[in-house]
């Protein structure tokens, strides 16, 4: 990797780079149809009902070796809320499986976050470098910066659906560079 790396062409932590938009045209789409049958769409609040966590019924009859049960917890969000976050996470990932394409790899890997001046979220993908506790390489991506930038599509077209309600929108897609050193 050519990153703008110390003597003895170590990379640090300071070599990190990004968030940068996407530079590539590519006109990459995806849609998503919601299958998890814990996710429900309720009308009456134009909102979604989901599993946020399991609660544990019967700890005293675990403690005497009987099979644990659990319940859900539901919560709800607005659908705009969750069906942009659905759609961002899979705009990222079709944006990384196109740069594994364009690239010729498997290295590049995708997510979300809100780390990007002027957005509360924004789709991206990324590579990574690891070094161990001594700042010695672990793994290094074989993934340059810049051809990351080239190759990632400056949006991604993404449509999320569930029951009757969807959501189309165009996601705009950014690239970093990571740096990590183990604890």
């Amino acid at each position: 990797m050519s990153t703008e790396a110390t003597t003895d062409d170590q990379p640090t932590l300071s070599d990190s780079r990004g968030p940068t938009r996407g530079e590539s045209d590519a006109e990459v789409t995806t849609e998503v149809v919601e299958t998890d049958e814990n996710v429900e769409y309720v009308e009456s609040e134009h909102a979604v009902r989901y599993v946020a966590a399991w609660k544990h019924t019967n700890h005293e009859e675990v403690k005497e070796g009987a099979k644990p049960e659990r319940e859900p917890v539901y919560e709800t969000v607005p659908f705009e809320q969750w069906a942009r976050t659905e759609a961002f996470t899979a705009a990222a990932r079709a944006a990384a499986e196109h740069a594994n394409g364009a690239l010729g790899t498997d290295e590049v890997g995708s997510g979300i976050t809100s780390s990007v001046d002027g957005t509360d979220l924004a789709p991206f993908v990324s590579v990574e470098t690891v070094l161990d506790r001594e700042g010695e390489i672990v793994s290094e991506t074989s993934v340059t910066f810049d051809r990351l930038v080239a190759v990632t599509p400056a949006t991604v077209g993404v449509t999320y659906r569930l029951d009757d309600q969807s959501v189309q929108s165009e996601a705009p897609i950014y690239a970093r560079y990571s740096v990590l050193q183990q604890a």
